[in-house]
């Protein structure tokens, strides 16, 4: 949003909307139930994941199930509320068209809203980066690297021919827009066949942020680093892996990011009455489960 606009602004606030719409349609996100069960196990589901990298020692479980706890219940409190008041606005506005420069400025929204709620938790991740023993920080680099190994094989097969590419993103758009026509699958494929694959490019630099996360936990697990510098450590490449641009090559990190968006914008925009009616149903139902968490988490 411009710095000269202000909510009350009834422009800024249809833009607000529009870019709401079409990052929740890029996201892929699961369904709708999905987001209540991942709310009301989160502090096991996120221990589980964690714990699977890491192996927490007894004292390092204690602290990291308390400390998620109260992340999830101050999450539910602060940021929920705002999502159902961004949807239910999204619902009245999906008659406008948006575009691929509305969708990236909400991304960077995004972002920085999912970067602050993370950097929330810089001192306690701190505290948890000093517990652990090298054996641990040995594991972590294990882990990381046979999961992009496997995301390296997955999406092989997903980029072999364009038909397959195609298809990967048919599948990511069909449950927020139902089916897609069949002149919406061709414009797809049109779209795709005159733009590379950047998933190469991606999955390198995911795996340069893990190796220098890495590297940061081990030098403060050898120097015995304090909190306040482990902390600042921690927040320095909390904000890298946020930055969507890749320092590295920021032209085609761009470009990528254009490029998607722009695909994502003309599927949103070329969706009929009854497309536009699917959205705006699965909308509701992520209102109506964040009503819901947030406030239990009010009640409390």
């Amino acid at each position: 949003m411009d710095a000269t606009c202000t909510l009350a602004g009834q422009g800024c606030v249809r833009r607000l909307v529009r870019w709401f719409c079409v990052a929740i349609l890029a996201a892929g996100m699961a369904g709708c139930a999905t987001v209540r069960i991942g709310y009301e196990f989160g502090d096991s589901l996120l221990f589980t994941w964690a714990d699977g990298y890491l192996d927490f020692d007894d004292a390092q479980e204690a602290f990291t199930r308390v400390k998620l706890q109260a992340w999830l219940d101050w999450h539910r409190r602060t940021e929920l509320p705002a999502y159902v008041a961004m949807i239910a606005d999204a619902q009245g506005a999906l008659a406008a068209d948006v575009s691929a420069a509305d969708l990236l400025t909400f991304e960077v929204r995004v972002r920085t809203r999912l970067r602050e709620a993370v950097e929330r938790q810089a001192s306690d991740l701190a505290r948890l980066a000093l517990m652990l023993s090298a054996a641990q920080i040995d594991r972590l680099e294990r882990k990381l690297a046979e999961g992009t190994e496997k995301a390296r094989r997955d999406r092989a097969a997903d980029e072999r021919t364009l038909d397959t590419r195609t298809a990967r993103y048919v599948k990511r758009l069909d449950p927020w827009l139902g089916d897609l026509r069949a002149d919406q699958r061709v414009e797809l494929k049109s779209l795709l066949a005159t733009r590379p694959s950047t998933w190469e490019a991606a999955l390198a630099s995911r795996q340069r942020w893990q190796a220098e996360l890495v590297r940061l936990l081990r030098r403060v697990q050898t120097e015995r680093s304090d909190l306040a510098a482990t902390r600042e450590a921690l927040l320095a490449w909390i904000r890298q892996v946020a930055d969507p641009i890749d320092p590295t090559n920021p032209a085609r990190a761009l470009q990528a990011r254009t490029e998607q968006a722009e695909i994502v914008a003309r599927m949103l925009n070329s969706a009929d009455r009854d497309q536009r009616a699917t959205l705006v149903r699965r909308l509701a139902g992520y209102a109506e489960d964040f009503r819901v968490l947030a406030a239990r988490a009010q009640s409390r």
